[in-house]
């Protein structure tokens, strides 16, 4: 025995078995490094391995951001060194590899799923395209201002009511 496990679970598990399962997880993370030529930066979560965010998956307001020479943003003029910022793990980490984040926050309910400051709006494209009608409908009363929202295929036959307290409830 090793360490209090078998010689099977010794050589089966990997280092991700000592971290629970993450995926979904919100964090404040800390910027510990910008690394320009792999548009990446990595992110301190209090896990044994940095996390790692690319340059596609960090959001940001153009009027904050100076470019040089115009055009999108390098990562390097969004994030700095010991920056703090709202990001959810959209993979889990394995091996010697750290969690993958995105600065797109989405929160899962019942029957929504709430982007904050997003402008995404969609409808379960598994479901018929009446009820797709209907449920837009109920969706342009109940969505919340300056946030998106994207409705799951379980919310087919579900009452406004039901709807619009899922929403409520994310928001």
């Amino acid at each position: 025995i090793l360490e209090g496990r078998s010689l099977v679970e010794h050589y089966v598990s990997r280092p991700t078995d000592d971290v629970t399962q993450i995926h979904g997880n919100i964090y404040i993370g800390k910027v510990e490094n910008v690394l320009p030529g792999m548009e990446a930066a990595f992110i301190d979560i209090a896990t044994p391995k940095n996390a790692v965010l690319y340059r596609g998956d960090v959001q940001y307001d153009p009027d904050d951001v100076e470019t040089k020479g115009g055009g999108a943003p390098r990562i390097e003029d969004v994030l700095k060194a010991k920056q703090l910022i709202l990001c959810q793990v959209t993979k889990n980490p394995i091996a010697h590899k750290g969690a993958r984040l995105t600065q797109e926050v989405s929160l899962p309910g019942r029957f929504v799923v709430l982007v904050p400051n997003s402008s995404t709006y969609g409808i379960s494209k598994r479901l018929p395209d009446n009820e797709r009608k209907r449920l837009r409908q109920i969706l342009d009363k109940a969505k919340p201002e300056r946030h998106g929202l994207i409705v799951r295929t379980a919310a087919e036959g579900i009452s406004a009511e039901e709807l619009q307290r899922d929403v409520a409830r994310l928001a």
